[in-house]
């Protein structure tokens, strides 16, 4: 959340948001790219639940370690970390050119949450007990696989050979979010679609 406010502040304020045209989609636009999220009491809001209750039985300490540490939003941590394809050379070359992209992820982010309004899992099903923080904001779309798929995309234009690597990693991001127990996995399909959508420039 500290990121998207923060993000909101750098879109009102820097003279890049008044030069740089940034894609920010309307809540329609929203509505047509991800359509509703599952209902409660649907058979696809069955399905998102038992999922998170087998992974909440079988995931280890390690698993939810590997979740924890993805927690901040941080480029470095998702792509140049333990398990990142990235050297910190490469990622150093990357991030001047994709930084502005936090402006367009992040407004974007901000305007589904808020259209969305999806509690978090947990607070629809008592019984899930996340193994990471509790998130405060809405849960549909994932921000966190928005912003992993968007920036994926966007580095393995710079990096074309690393580009698998980014994208399997970009899905582990994504599904950590589940294994976490702070996502429904229909939201991590709705993030990858927008932060998708949004890298296809």
């Amino acid at each position: 959340m500290k990121t998207i406010i923060l993000t909101l502040i750098f879109i009102s304020t820097s003279t890049f948001a008044q030069t740089k045209a940034l894609r920010i989609l309307t809540p329609q636009g929203m509505r047509d790219l991800m359509g509703p999220y599952p209902a409660l009491g649907t058979e696809a809001s069955h399905q998102d639940f038992d999922v998170l209750l087998q992974i909440q039985n079988t995931r280890t300490p390690d698993d939810c370690a590997d979740a924890a540490r993805e927690e901040d939003v941080s480029l470095e941590k998702m792509f140049a970390g333990p398990k990142g394809p990235l050297t910190k050379k490469e990622m150093r070359i990357a991030n001047p050119q994709v930084i502005a992209g936090f402006a367009e992820i992040g407004a974007n982010i901000y305007v589904a949450k808020s259209t969305f309004k999806r509690p978090r899992p947990y607070l629809s099903m008592p019984t899930l007990i996340p193994c990471i923080d509790r998130e405060s904001s809405s849960a549909y779309p994932s921000g966190h696989t928005a912003t992993a798929w968007y920036f994926a995309r966007k580095i393995a234009k710079i990096f074309p050979s690393k580009k698998a690597a980014l994208l399997k990693r970009a899905g582990e991001v994504s599904w950590n979010r589940v294994i976490g127990g702070v996502h429904h996995p229909s939201d991590i399909v709705a993030g990858k679609k927008l932060g998708e959508e949004l890298a296809n420039d």
